[in-house]
């Protein structure tokens, strides 16, 4: 289907000339076409057509935005409260940043959008328990409820033996109370009985100012939560939260539940197979996820035993896991299943590991998503393996592998990865021409970055060998929409030509560039309406008139 119009903006639009008559669709057929699009085009085709705009307003598309609420005094939002309750829009996600909610104004939003909250999320402010409980009474149907403001539960007091307005979400499946260091064993009862049903439990980045007493009553708290509850719950999120080895072991010695997602940062002992982690890894064979980002425990054993007993996992981060060597990433190659695979920043980790491991004959179809990031010991010939090997890959992170991402390599990723979305060259020092393919009129055809028609993210901060002629002849690149260029050294002549090429952009780092002036971030506005962050941190040449720059052209900046 081909779509031609024209619009011009004053107070409406105008559409001179539409082919595919769109006005006579469906609406039931035009939701399907739009679901295939990520929200800031849904938000650009809405803002471009008048059926779109209608078709937006189906219940499908109510969960890609988020209505914040961000300002420190509640008083300023009286007027604009009021509007939002006349429009005819629902609002299923909400996040409060402000420590005032409990006016009239605020009960009146409440009863209106109540029924129709689906996701809340308290990011700040110092709220009492009753003032807590005055907001969620009208939402029933809640499905999500986040409460990651660290000062919120300063002032709760929880009386078991005195009358208090119960409330319960029949509905809820997550509850997050990540990032609250003031968090005790009665706030956490309290918390888990309003949802009967919860199936995802978040206490990432918790428990970090307890004293040892503190912590311990509170994960036995965990546990007999667990005991009673297990049944339901499929996904617990513990990282970067104090544990031991004798909580690990009694959470694997719970027979009834079976998670299939679980964040955790091990810093135990794996001496004793039948104490601590071992057990819990032995006991949950259903797990599809698992996170052991930052865990300085986890060894060869660790991952020689994900491999055994852990045969469906599909996600596996083992992101700083510094004492991880070869012997383990070779176990990595009994996973069939895996979609995901991360072993960033692991110092041990070499050329051997990942070619037996990650880069074996029998290679897995259904991986898309590889972060190498970091490893230091990688050379040319793996990253060149790489590209022939997984040339479904999605996302690749390379990030910090100065060794072994050069000119030739990278050329042969541009030309074997054509599926790639993200791609992270992030300190590859080594990188001059390989966007390109200027060594020779073959590899300019089939080794350049434009081959990348589906590139989204592209991130090459620290390439200070790039040069204009990369931004010219390369970097033609219709659906980017995030692009990382700090420190690169890239002129007027070069920005200009890769704003024209890459008019979808919204992200755009050009942090510490030598060559970035007033003039080019004028280019940069004008040429990019979709654009929501630009990132100029010690740019010298840069003046105070980037501001009033900034006022005139962007519309959309965050």
């Amino acid at each position: 289907m081909k779509i031609l119009w024209h619009m011009e903006y004053e107070e409406t639009f105008e559409y001179v000339e539409c082919k595919a008559m769109l006005e006579f669709l469906p609406m039931e057929l035009l939701v399907q076409i739009l679901s295939f699009l990520n929200p800031s085009d849904l938000m650009c085709a809405g803002l471009s057509f008048k059926r779109f705009a209608e078709a937006l307003q189906h219940k499908k598309f109510s969960n890609n935005w988020i209505l914040n609420f961000s300002e420190p005094y509640s008083t300023q939002f009286a007027i604009p409260i009021q509007l939002l309750m006349q429009c005819e829009r629902q609002f299923p996600a909400i996040m409060l940043q402000t420590p005032q909610v409990d006016d009239i104004v605020w009960e009146d939003f409440w009863i209106e959008n109540g029924e129709n909250l689906r996701e809340l999320h308290f990011l700040s402010g110092l709220l009492t328990k009753e003032e807590f409980v005055n907001v969620v009474k009208y939402a029933k149907n809640l499905e999500t409820l986040k409460i990651e403001a660290n000062n919120m539960f300063k002032n709760w007091v929880i009386n078991k033996f005195s009358y208090e307005r119960k409330v319960t979400f029949p509905k809820c499946s997550h509850i997050s109370l990540a990032r609250n260091n003031i968090i005790s064993k009665d706030i956490f009862e309290y918390m888990m009985k309003t949802s009967p049903n919860i199936k995802a439990v978040d206490l990432s980045n918790c428990l970090q100012l307890m004293s040892p007493q503190e912590r311990n009553s509170f994960l036995d708290s965990l546990l007999e939560f667990l005991k009673s509850s297990g049944k339901n719950i499929t996904c617990l999120d513990l990282s970067n939260t104090v544990t031991d080895d004798l909580f690990l072991d009694k959470l694997g010695q719970i027979k009834d539940i079976k998670l299939k997602e679980l964040h955790l940062t091990f810093m135990g002992s794996t001496k004793n197979s039948n104490y601590g982690l071992p057990v819990l890894i032995k006991n949950q064979p259903t797990l599809e996820n698992f996170d052991l980002t930052a865990s300085p425990s986890v060894n060869d054993i660790v991952v020689r035993l994900i491999s055994i007993y852990m045969t469906n996992i599909k996600i596996l981060l083992l992101k700083k896991c510094h004492n991880l060597t070869d012997h383990g990433v070779r176990e990595i190659s009994k996973l069939v299943h895996l979609k995901s695979l991360e072993i960033s920043d692991c110092d041990h980790v070499t050329d051997t590991g990942i070619m037996d491991g990650v880069l074996m004959e029998n290679k897995n179809p259904h991986l898309r998503n590889l972060n190498l990031g970091l490893l230091q010991n990688l050379t040319e010939v793996v990253v060149r393996r790489l590209s022939y090997v997984l040339e479904s890959l999605s996302h690749l992170d390379l990030g910090g592998v100065s060794v072994g991402v050069t000119d030739n390599s990278l050329q042969m990723i541009l030309r074997h990865m054509q599926l790639l979305r993200l791609l992270n060259v992030d300190s590859c020092c080594k990188v001059y021409f390989g966007f390109t393919g200027v060594s020779s009129e073959y590899a300019r055809r089939h080794h350049s970055i434009r081959n990348l028609k589906g590139l989204q993210i592209l991130k090459c901060n620290g390439l200070y060998k790039l040069t204009d002629y990369t931004m010219i002849d390369a970097l033609s690149l219709l659906e980017l929409k995030e692009a990382h260029f700090a420190r690169c050294n890239f002129t007027l002549e070069g920005v200009k030509a890769f704003v024209n090429n890459c008019p979808s952009l919204e992200v755009l780092d050009f942090s510490e560039g030598k060559f970035i002036d007033d003039k080019c971030v004028d280019i940069i506005t004008l040429s990019l309406p979709r654009l929501k962050t630009l990132k100029l941190n010690r740019c010298e040449k840069i003046s105070e008139k980037v501001f009033k720059i900034l006022h005139n052209n962007c519309h959309q900046l965050r």
